[in-house]
């Protein structure tokens, strides 16, 4: 899996690699040299003789990585290039890079509202992953400017006024169309509106040793295509139904029958050997179009035959003092691998039942972890990695973070975040269907928990991706629907490497 960084742990990153030797000038050297590469790559038709294009430079390194592409573009025969200065450099290698741009003949136009230039490519060299402010004048102006032209954008490192810890924006931000982003994927790409501002991202080696890498960013991954392929579950020719595990789903009420049937179905078509439906009452009623789920009231299932090889308990049950009993039944019973959703998750938190024991799942959106942790909505999806760790911490299990983009924390703190999910899933129902789909996987018992956690949400995000790539409107999704796609969806990732 892509390694992600932090703010803070990308300047040690870059600390510990100059201390081996890499200066600071010999990175910007790497970094604006293979930028040039992925541009004359990318964007060949715009680099074509005659078409304009403009780099606007920030004050800091970020804006010398800018000074010092124009010079590599310029001095491989890009003539039309037109570099902004849109205030003073104020650091020494920014100082350096535009020296040298002047040295070449490289034009440097000072900063102003309008040009009457028509660009076929910005590149924005603002700032870095350093801003941690919001931004001001003349550089609220220039954004605007850069978002307004009818061309592409790209954006070296990160784009400016992204912060690049929590993905929320610092007064303005820059719209790319392509990142170029150094050493290490930078966390705020991926968090909240990062994965709208950033698009398509690609990660430039630049020479920071691999091993410094490693060793500093240690906690944060990217779950994506290839991640999900290589640990997808394999059948062998000779497995029967008692190799996929034995699910069990704890679900439904009176009016909320819906949020049950679409769990266990999830569950099912996910490959769990064997599925049984407890709720409240008999439900084999409900079942006729679905004669291969087992059915229980939970009163009688404590009768039924163990092991249980993982629970989902929540969607639909209700909130009532049944539901806590049943918790607590299930926390004194030693039950490994309950996934603990919806209403079951409300009661935890009303009824202070956490910590939670360290193998079972909670799965809460936006809305439930603010009531977990007494925090407004809002502050929860502007700093959702922070959030995550004070909920891991208060709750002492794995967490399931649902959002933009979804969040997957192991107990013990690694957090992965996952590359897939658009607005499509904004509907009731969807997240019922992805406890059931993190049920079945978990009892197949064929992966760790974080993995079958993380297989679980990107094959329901690829739905919902699969959905808005083939032409249908992100409006028209249902719950149904993540079933009905469940069977294709999960062929394409199994075989996707």
């Amino acid at each position: 899996m892509r390694f992600l960084a932090t703010r803070e742990q990308m300047a040690r990153v870059e600390s510990r690699s100059i201390e081996l030797g890499l200066s600071a000038e010999i990175l910007m050297e790497a970094a604006s040299s293979i930028s040039m590469t992925e541009i004359e790559h990318r964007f060949s038709r715009e680099l074509r003789s005659g078409n304009t294009i403009i780099i606007c430079c920030g004050p800091g390194n970020n804006g010398g990585d800018g000074y010092a592409l124009a010079r590599h573009l310029y001095s491989a025969g890009y003539q039309a290039l037109e570099v902004v200065k849109v205030t003073e450099p104020t650091t020494k290698l920014s100082q350096l890079q535009l020296q040298r741009c002047l040295d070449l003949g490289i034009p440097i136009r000072e900063w102003q509202k309008t040009f009457e230039l028509q660009p076929a490519l910005v590149i924005d060299a603002l700032f870095g992953v350093g801003l941690n402010r919001p931004l001001a004048e003349p550089f609220i102006s220039c954004i605007d400017w850069i978002n307004k032209q009818n061309c592409m954008r790209v954006c070296l490192d990160i784009p400016s006024g992204l912060d690049s810890n929590r993905g929320v924006i610092l007064g303005a931000a820059v719209k790319a169309s392509v990142t170029l982003t150094y050493g290490v994927a930078k966390i705020g790409l991926y968090l909240h509106l990062g994965p709208e501002l950033a698009g398509d991202i690609r990660v430039l080696a630049i020479g920071m040793p691999p091993f410094v890498i490693e060793q500093e960013c240690t906690q944060l991954r990217l779950f994506d295509e290839t991640a999900a392929a290589r640990i997808f579950p394999r059948r062998v020719a000779t497995a029967n139904k008692s190799h996929f595990g034995r699910a069990v789903i704890c679900a439904g009420s009176a009016g909320m029958w819906g949020a049950a049937l679409l769990c266990a179905q999830a569950c099912f078509r996910s490959g769990a050997g064997y599925v049984i439906l407890a709720s409240h009452e008999d439900l084999r009623p409900l079942l006729i179009e679905f004669p291969e789920i087992m059915t229980v009231t939970l009163a009688e299932l404590k009768s039924q035959p163990k092991p249980w090889h993982a629970m989902g308990v929540g969607p639909g049950l209700g909130t009532g003092p049944d539901t806590k009993q049943l918790i607590g039944d299930l926390k004194n019973d030693h039950i490994q691998n309950v996934v603990i959703d919806a209403d079951a998750f409300s009661v935890c938190v009303a009824e202070k039942l956490y910590p939670l024991p360290e193998s079972w799942i909670v799965t809460p959106h936006t809305g439930e972890l603010a009531r977990l942790l007494a925090r407004p909505a809002q502050e929860i999806d502007e700093d959702r990695l922070n959030m995550l760790e004070l909920a891991r911490l208060q709750l002492g299990c794995h967490i399931v973070l649902k959002g933009n983009r979804t969040l997957v924390a192991a107990h013990k703190g690694e957090v992965r975040v996952i590359d897939s999910g658009n607005v499509a899933l904004a509907k009731g129902g969807s997240g019922d269907v992805l406890t059931g789909l993190v049920t079945g996987l978990l009892a197949q018992s064929q992966m760790s928990v974080l993995d079958a956690l993380s297989l679980a949400v990107y094959v329901h995000g690829c739905i919902a991706d699969k959905w808005t790539k083939e032409g249908l409107s992100s409006n028209s999704l249902q719950p149904s629907d993540l079933i009905r796609w469940l069977p294709r969806v999960l062929h394409e990732v199994e075989n996707s490497c």
